[in-house]
């Protein structure tokens, strides 16, 4: 009987403790609601973090890939004179837009130098004719069909040392608003002349031995280099 009555009194507490909880939990709910209704005693509610921030207007990439006409128009011609000529990337050439492109050009040493660079790089201007100096000064005269992209040597020496002078771009442009990008000046090589193939604006400033190397180069190997230059795009990656 005693044991009887020792576990009906702890039935009767743990009772009393759930009833005592219940109360608590009720006083604290209509606390709550209290101060939600009167404006005080609630947690300030914290806005939602957006997950990434929204990018104000067009994003813009910095490469802008050249068109597939010029593309394939450079790829060709360079791949024609890899076996006498040395071709490396502008800085330039992301800066002067998709119709235009910027490379550097030497003939190689390979051949005559012991593998030693004894001729210097020239900086060579591409362009689509479409946009190209006579197109400005004169439109709609001696305009080029198709792919039609004219080459030229530029006066810039190096990527480095372009001139940003004012007077040369108000000779060029008449205009510094109309220069093609900041610091870069399109004034082409005192003597020299644009043409529309680039060999024949290379073997004007190069021996005859590599004149007759490029004449007498495999057309397997022409077209090894363009298949490559076609896969790769280095006019526009690059």
């Amino acid at each position: 009987e005693q044991k009887e009555e020792e576990e009906a009194g702890e039935t009767k507490m743990e009772q009393k403790e759930e009833e005592e909880k219940k109360d608590a939990a009720a006083e604290g709910g209509a606390a709550e609601e209290n101060g939600t209704a009167d404006g005080e005693g609630s947690a300030p509610v914290e806005a939602p973090a957006q997950a990434a921030a929204e990018p104000l207007g067009p994003v813009r990439t910095p490469l802008e890939p050249k068109v597939k006409e010029m593309e394939r128009k450079l790829s060709s011609d360079v791949a024609r004179l890899a076996s006498s000529f040395d071709f490396e990337g502008s800085t330039w050439n992301h800066l002067v837009g998709s119709q235009r492109s910027v490379m550097k050009v030497r003939e190689t040493s390979v051949y005559t130098g012991g593998n030693e660079e004894t001729f210097d790089f020239k900086l060579v201007l591409a362009e689509m004719d479409a946009i190209s100096e006579s197109a400005r000064k004169a439109p709609g005269i001696g305009d080029l069909s198709g792919a039609a992209v004219k080459y030229s040597f530029l006066n810039m020496k190096d990527d480095g040392a372009a001139s940003a002078d004012p007077a040369e771009h108000e000779e060029d442009f008449g205009d510094p608003t109309e220069a093609i990008c900041p610091g870069f000046s399109d004034k082409r090589e005192q003597g020299t002349l644009t043409h529309v193939f680039l060999n024949f604006l290379v073997k004007e400033q190069c021996s005859e031995e590599a004149n007759e190397r490029v004449e007498s180069s495999s057309e397997e190997l022409a077209q090894a280099v363009e298949r490559l230059l076609l896969l790769t795009r280095p006019f526009s990656f690059s």
